[in-house]
């Protein structure tokens, strides 16, 4: 899976102010016939990291602490992205489906990038590698050309017109070693086995919903912030269909389903009655959209970290789970919290 979400995630360190630099290399002016409103990319500290322990790829990010931003070199499995030495050719791809990536995500200011640069003509030489963890890689750039873009929730990468070319060649090469990262805790799992926190917030129409009154039945709640974030969007578009699948799976239980919605369009403040009516409408949203400064105190209080994520709750009103992740979450998940269920309470019976 392409990363986009993850953007965030990688380049959390701009900015932060690491005292030691592994490399310290300014590339060369670019000699290419292409014209460039941007030349060259000094790098303070390259970093890399390896995707479920390089099973998926491998990502290298180079930081530049002052333009607050990172350019990265992401090797994809899925698509046979390189895992030994040689040179490799960027032209004609795209973010979609490119093996080799070359991403400049300019002036991340800890959320998300002002602009976003794909490399589509060049060259990456990979000098030496090994994936694996505390492995180590080294390559250079040659006539990488990076166009100004605009990359779309299925990952298309579109050129801006009139937007910025950006040139880069290496004048050192970029060197990295490999770490796997410890997985970071955005769903707020530390609750998981634990009676779900109780929340009484107004849904789209207005009507105030309990938590706890829909104990009795495998509740699903979807943390999910508003149109700013495109992977909220999807979720939000079969979050319907998902609650309806997962209602037919099984005649044993019943399911509820609450999405929270944690703020406005604008990304400044929680969202109000008319937001919450808006999405639910534009989405064909049946089930309470809960919001409102208790629902974002809620998710402030949870743990949670990320848009969108997951709490699964059983009838009983225990936490069994927590997921992020855009398709995370499907009927058949649910079903089998329900079978783990029924053996740790073999008398329950739907009321």
């Amino acid at each position: 899976m392409k990363l986009i979400f993850s953007f965030s995630v990688a380049l959390l360190a701009l900015g932060c102010g690491k005292s030691d630099s592994s490399t310290d290399s300014d590339s060369a002016e670019d000699t290419s016939s292409t014209s460039c409103t941007r030349s060259g990319y000094a790098i303070n500290d390259a970093y890399g990291d390896l995707e479920e322990g390089g099973e998926e790829g491998w990502i290298v990010t180079a930081e530049n602490w002052d333009l607050s931003s990172g350019l990265m070199i992401e090797s994809w499995s899925e698509y046979d992205g390189p895992t030994e030495a040689g040179v490799y050719d960027l032209a004609g791809t795209n973010y979609q489906d490119c093996a080799l990536c070359l991403l400049i995500c300019y002036q991340f200011d800890g959320e998300q990038c002002e602009t976003f640069f794909y490399a589509d003509e060049g060259t990456v030489e990979i000098e030496r590698i090994d994936v694996s963890e505390g492995g180590e890689v080294e390559l250079s750039l040659s006539g990488v050309v990076f166009q100004e873009v605009t990359i779309n929730n299925n990952y298309v990468s579109t050129p801006v017109e009139g937007g910025e070319t950006w040139c880069v060649d290496s004048e050192e090469s970029i060197s990295a070693s490999f770490e796997v990262e410890e997985e970071e805790d955005w769903a707020g799992d530390d609750l998981v086995g634990e009676a779900l926190p109780d929340l009484t917030a107004p849904d789209q129409a207005g009507n105030e919903v309990t938590l706890s009154s829909l104990q009795g039945t495998m509740l699903a709640i979807l943390f999910n912030a508003n149109s700013w974030c495109p992977y909220c969007v999807n979720e939000a578009k079969e979050s319907e269909a998902l609650w309806q699948e997962m209602a037919s799976e099984d005649d044993r239980y019943d399911v509820s389903y609450v999405q929270i919605l944690y703020d406005d369009a604008s990304y400044e403040s929680p969202a109000t009655q008319e937001a919450a009516l808006a999405w639910a409408t534009e989405y064909g949203i049946t089930h309470p959209v809960l919001h409102g400064e208790s629902a974002s105190a809620y998710f402030d209080a949870s743990g949670v970290g990320a848009f969108p994520c997951y709490w699964i709750a059983d009838p009983l009103g225990q936490l069994r789970d927590a997921v992020c992740g855009e398709g995370q979450v499907t009927s058949a998940l649910m079903l089998e919290h329900f079978e783990a269920f029924l053996t740790e309470n073999p008398t329950w019976t739907r009321d």
